[in-house]
């Protein structure tokens, strides 16, 4: 709706996650490195953790991608209100074992056991990447563990990566932690990062020009507290509102008005830019 006006090939600041429009922040590069390092290690098992909205789902996507391209097998499940059977199904499908939709969970469990044991046996690496696993069923932890069990012969025959928000219950906070090899958490965008994010994502998108001015670009980061859908969701009402009023910039008083409509219950207290960098860093 707002590209065409603002001079951009397509509209960069989504909500849902998108592999197109993935900016490698330090915290995100350094996230994908020590993911990477799980999976090329065959350590048993990485967990990523974070608030919502910090980009989990995303970097698993992006992570997923990069795996694809090397040997090995490779699954990637969101568990977003799956059963068991739903994420035996999935893993099953994924690894191309054919499910059909009647069978049991103990024939599921056979088949991707079976698959495992072979991977291990002629030492063919398999990652399985499960997003939301704290909004799965709960008895999905159980079969979670029985997974990562089935990589526990040396050199993993099979590596999980989990993805899950630091808001679940402290239970399965916990047991993430004890079964995680490498435990890694994503967090809000510092002053600097969240800048820097913004106009990576409208080069992305086809314009090297400023679109925000400096103070808006302060405040993008002050009312979205560095949370990159936020930030996104509010760049992106910015950018409409202004396109409506003509601006050729969008400029402090049009993100201020949008965020006070729009996040009224998240509405920062003004602070000096050198305290906003400490307290993002």
């Amino acid at each position: 709706m707002y590209a065409k006006y603002w001079g951009l090939t397509d509209t960069p600041f989504r909500t849902e996650p998108d592999p197109r429009w993935f900016v490698e922040t330090p915290g995100h590069d350094e996230a994908l490195a020590r993911l990477l390092f799980v999976i090329e290690q065959r350590r048993r098992c990485g967990v990523l953790t974070g608030p919502s909205g910090t980009g989990k789902s995303i970097t698993l996507e992006v992570l997923a991608k990069e795996v694809r391209r090397r040997p090995g097998a490779v699954a990637a499940v969101n568990l977003l209100g799956k059963t068991v059977h739903e994420l035996l199904w999935d893993v099953a499908s994924e690894l191309g074992l054919g499910p059909a939709g009647k069978n049991s969970v103990a024939h599921l469990w056979r088949a991707v056991e079976d698959f495992l044991r072979g991977c291990h046996a002629t030492r063919q690496a398999t990652v399985l990447i499960f997003d939301h696993a704290d909004q799965a069923a709960p008895d999905c932890l159980t079969a979670l563990g029985r997974l990562t069990q089935l990589g526990s012969f040396g050199n993993a025959a099979v590596t999980l990566v989990v993805g899950v928000g630091t808001e679940s219950s402290s239970q399965t906070a916990r047991w993430l932690r004890d079964i995680a090899d490498v435990p890694v958490e994503l967090t809000n965008l510092s002053l600097e990062d969240a800048t820097d994010y913004v106009q990576s994502l409208t080069r992305k998108a086809g314009n090297a020009s400023q679109l925000f001015d400096h103070a808006a670009l302060d405040r993008l980061s002050e009312f979205s507290h560095g949370n990159p859908r936020e930030l996104n969701r509010l760049c992106e009402l910015s950018l409409m509102a202004a396109m409506v009023s003509g601006e050729p910039q969008v400029d402090e008083a049009t993100v201020e008005s949008v965020a006070r409509e729009f996040t009224p219950a998240r509405n920062p207290v003004r602070q000096p830019r050198a305290e906003l960098v400490k307290a993002g860093s």
